[in-house]
């Protein structure tokens, strides 16, 4: 018996999609900013249950770091979640 090396390549193919698992949107981690210049920004990011220190450094036009009457420019959250993050940020942190 002749076996076609197309109809081979073609049921590995096949059998590789079955096998596969769907893809799906993954969590992000977000910045908390937790103070600002015009020339730098620090905070904290947690990723899963470790926390890790971030700094920015360059020119800022401004810095929010959470407070109560700050803007929340994350609202509505739709447009910040897609099929690859499936989360918004949190709050109201943002470097501009």
């Amino acid at each position: 018996m002749r076996v076609f090396p197309s109809l081979s390549i073609a049921g590995v193919v096949l059998g590789a999609g079955l096998a596969a698992t769907p893809a799906s949107a993954a969590v992000a981690s977000w910045t908390d900013w937790l103070s600002g210049s015009p020339t730098s920004a620090t905070g904290s990011l947690l990723v899963g249950s470790t926390t890790v220190g971030v700094t920015y450094s360059g020119p800022t036009l401004f810095v929010q770091t959470g407070a109560g009457s700050d803007t929340n420019y994350w609202v509505p959250s739709a447009p910040y979640i897609s099929g690859t993050v499936s989360n918004a940020p949190p709050g109201t942190d943002i470097v501009a």
